[in-house]
């Protein structure tokens, strides 16, 4: 990125080496491996020793857990690079959409309920969460596989929207 090492001074860190490779691994693998276990929902008795939330599995707590290290991570980078630049909001916004996002007590029960379904067969499901008022809802547009393939202009529309 080119970012000379004098932003590093007020931190403890002598070169990117350390904190990229924590930022890597905790805020890149660890969230790739929750996305996987989102999906498939494996049973894990390590994770679930860790899981606060006993009535949810053990992938939404460690998204929640997620999005907590990267609100520590931002609050600890804009401390010791003593600046705040506009990402760092987006970010601590986006960890806090995720916390509310994986709370949603319906969003469990509806997504395994709809990837089960579509991967059972090739259909394509659009989600997306309606806020009305003081209720949150999690709706669905689903895309069936031979509207898809109908012809080369939806081939390519479809290619476009994801």
């Amino acid at each position: 990125m080119g970012m000379p090492l004098s932003v590093l001074k007020p931190s403890p860190f002598t070169s990117f080496l350390i904190p990229g490779a924590v930022l890597f691994t905790v805020l890149g693998i660890v969230p790739l491996i929750i996305t996987g276990a989102l999906i498939k929902k494996p049973v894990c008795k390590l994770a679930e020793m860790f899981n606060c939330f006993k009535d949810m599995h053990w992938s939404w707590t460690f998204t929640i857990y997620t999005a907590f290290a990267l609100m520590i991570w931002i609050q600890l980078e804009m401390v010791f690079i003593q600046a705040v630049h506009w990402l760092h909001t987006c970010y601590v916004f986006l960890a806090i959409i995720m916390v509310f996002v994986a709370l949603l007590p319906q969003l469990d029960w509806a997504l395994s309920l709809r990837l089960n379904r579509l991967m059972a067969s090739s259909d394509t499901a659009l989600f997306f969460i309606e806020i009305t008022g003081s209720s949150i809802s999690l709706r669905e547009r689903v895309v069936p596989a031979k509207i898809k393939s109908d012809s080369e202009d939806n081939l390519k529309l479809n290619k476009a929207w994801c």
